[in-house]
């Protein structure tokens, strides 16, 4: 199973390697290289993280690395991961 990023993760992964980076990019390369590590486990174990109620739906879920949330679903060949967020930001519909 392979896991896709959609533009606005890709685009919150940037913005999480900018923050952190403003205080020592070695650090934020390194936390970027766990987070993804993280992403990678979801191809293996899909049911991990846990269902989003507000969606009702078992294939919408959100896994916790850390102090952020990663948002996706699961399709029949992939992991589509949404967002990822810190958790201390209401994320948008």
């Amino acid at each position: 199973m392979k896991v896709r990023l959609s533009d606005r993760a890709q685009s919150d992964l940037d913005d999480v390697f900018a923050y952190i980076a403003a205080d020592s990019k070695f650090y934020a390369m390194r936390f970027l290289l766990d987070l993804r590590q993280a992403m990678r486990l979801l191809a293996k174990f899909p049911q991990s993280g846990r269902t989003i109620p507000k969606y009702g739906d078992p294939a919408i879920r959100e896994k916790f690395y850390r102090n952020y949330r990663i948002a996706y679903s699961i399709t029949e060949d992939a992991i589509e991961i949404a967002t990822i967020h810190h958790v201390a930001k209401m994320p948008d519909n």
